[in-house]
């Protein structure tokens, strides 16, 4: 959804995982590393039983209280 904000990983050509921040800001992202509104530090991802799981850590938010979360 364009306004997104996400993180998003994906598995390399030789298996290692690649993961980062990007914003969607058109209906064809270029799905570049980007960064957030939000501070994240410590991207990382692994795939494990056929599931890809991401890590990263949000924050602080500084005047912001709150974020959404999707999936």
């Amino acid at each position: 959804m364009i306004g997104s904000q996400a993180l998003v990983a994906f598995s390399h050509y030789n298996d290692s995982m690649i993961a980062y921040s990007t914003s969607i800001t058109t209906y064809n992202p270029s799905m570049q590393p980007w960064e957030l509104s939000i501070p994240v530090s410590d991207i990382s991802a692994e795939y494990v039983n056929e599931q890809m799981i991401i890590f990263g850590v949000l924050g602080p938010l500084g005047n912001q209280t709150s974020f959404n979360h999707v999936w």
